[in-house]
């Protein structure tokens, strides 16, 4: 039964029904911020957590997981222009995209994220690369403004191990 009534999915409602939902973000041990199930970046939400008020601010966090369910933002989950503009907003030294569907090709994002550090575009990924840029594009100024502030962003991966030390965060990789 198709409920929505946007013209580009029916089963979702047109972006103007689209209202902020409140969501959960856990701040573990001032290093990391894990905020998922997330449409908007409300700032009555984002006065809970540290967000950097300046270029030049350092006190960010190591890392920040965002979902990234879809291509699109919707009524319950950033897409990958919310993604990217969260990794703006918190400047974190590693953002990582969690909490992914099938639309999400995580290799093919992990190579975006190398884009944006100035490397060339990979042509095994151009059919997601063009999806994801008809959302990125949209979005005033995003590219140009990922291009000049360069976050490190990635996607998170099931078992993925992550160890909190004194000198910042680090992965844990098993051979």
């Amino acid at each position: 039964m198709r409920t929505g009534t946007s013209p580009d999915d029916p089963y979702q409602p047109p972006p103007s029904a689209f209202l902020p939902v409140y969501c959960a973000g856990f701040d573990i041990d001032q290093k990391i911020l894990w905020m998922s199930d997330i449409n908007d970046f409300r700032p009555s939400t984002m006065d809970h957590f540290r967000v950097p008020k300046s270029l030049d601010d350092t006190d960010v966090y190591d890392v920040v997981a965002l979902d990234c369910c879809n291509l699109r933002d919707n009524h319950t989950h950033i897409g990958v222009a919310g993604f990217l503009r969260g990794a703006l907003k918190f400047r974190a030294k590693r953002t990582l995209a969690v909490q992914m569907t099938h639309q999400i090709d995580s290799y093919a994002l992990d190579a975006l994220g190398r884009m944006i550090l100035g490397g060339d575009r990979e042509t095994e990924h151009d059919e997601w690369l063009d999806k994801s840029w008809e959302h990125i594009s949209q979005v005033d100024q995003l590219w140009d403004r990922l291009q000049i502030e360069k976050p490190r962003i990635g996607a998170a991966y099931d078992g993925m191990r992550l160890r909190i030390t004194d000198d910042g965060i680090k992965e844990v990789v098993h051979s």
